[in-house]
């Protein structure tokens, strides 16, 4: 192991991986101290990865699993996601949406999806993710019904057909008939 090396074990072993994430995260958000903690960050995400560490893991040193609603926004979901597709690379495929619904559940997953779907900066993954979520649901031959309420559509009342995720379900069931034309849904 190489000097450069032994700086995050170093580290990890006086703060812990989720304290040294936290430190490392902040100080990537200084302007004089960026540099060194985002290469600093990327080297403790690589012997991560090295560890055989799993996403879920990651998601809470990154502290994932308290950011809530503005999941989507912060910087380190965005290498969290680079994790799970390194991790999915070498072991077995896991769902990036799986971890993030294993932390919030899918309801709260999903609404949170519906909300970053219309800020600019988060649209596009978000739609990703919805996506991927809705296939999880297809796999799993979730019911129509409770797609209706995962997706909140059981509140949009009169509104329904105006309602955003409507067209979502709509398809969802379209898709799920055709995987399953013996037990066809309405």
């Amino acid at each position: 192991m190489s000097k450069v090396d032994e700086r995050i074990p170093i580290l990890t072993t006086h703060y812990g991986d989720e304290a040294l994430s936290t430190i490392l995260i902040r100080a990537m958000k200084t302007p004089s101290t960026a540099n060194v903690a985002g290469k600093l960050h990327n080297e403790q995400i690589q012997l991560w990865l090295d560890a055989g560490k799993s996403p879920s893991s990651v998601f809470q040193y990154l502290a994932l699993d308290k950011a809530g609603d503005k999941l989507l926004e912060t910087m380190q979901f965005a290498t969290r996601l680079t994790n799970v597709d390194d991790f999915n690379s070498k072991n077995s495929r896991i769902s990036r949406v799986s971890v993030m619904e294993y932390y919030h559940g899918d309801v709260k997953v999903a609404t949170m999806l519906f909300e970053a779907k219309k800020i600019p900066s988060t649209a596009k993954l978000a739609a990703k993710l919805q996506d991927e979520q809705i296939n999880r649901w297809l796999y799993a031959k979730i019911s129509p019904g409770d797609v209706f309420k995962l997706l909140s559509l059981s509140k949009a009342g009169e509104k329904l057909f105006d309602h955003p995720q409507f067209m979502k379900w709509v398809s969802y069931v379209d898709d799920l008939n055709t995987a399953n034309p013996d037990k066809k849904s309405t």
